[in-house]
């Protein structure tokens, strides 16, 4: 999605720029986050690359986009679109953070509390 979005409207030799960059983020993202091992740095950069897509989307959208009843509904998806991933984020956040704390309480509470807790949050926020 990032190549397509910041690739649109620009030159070759800008396209295949964004490309390499995206390459080399996309890599360096990696190396990193191996060597430190910090789920929240991988979730900070990937919030980051997000964020630069949506603002480019907008840009484009302004842009090229005349037509109200088109612009009223690539609103929409955008919110949509913004809307799932804040949901997933959260939900990716609570796995890194609480998902022991989770399995704690289900273990406190016992059977066959745990199990239903289990089959309902285990699934979403554990891994």
């Amino acid at each position: 999605m990032a190549a397509m979005v910041w690739s649109w409207d620009v030159s070759e030799l800008v396209a295949y720029c964004v490309y390499a960059g995206l390459i080399f983020a996309a890599t360096a993202i990696t190396v990193i986050y191996m060597h430190i091992k910090d789920p929240t740095f991988h979730q900070v950069a990937y919030a980051c690359l997000t964020a630069l897509v949506l603002v480019r989307s907008i840009y484009l959208l302004h842009r090229h986009i005349d037509n109200v009843e088109a612009r009223r509904n690539m609103w929409w998806t955008i919110l949509i679109g913004v809307a799932t991933f804040l949901t997933g984020f959260l939900l990716w956040i609570i796995d890194n953070e609480c998902c022991d704390f989770l399995r704690s309480v289900r273990y406190q509470i016992g059977l066959p509390w745990a199990f239903f807790l289990g089959i309902l949050v285990n699934p979403i926020l554990c891994r």
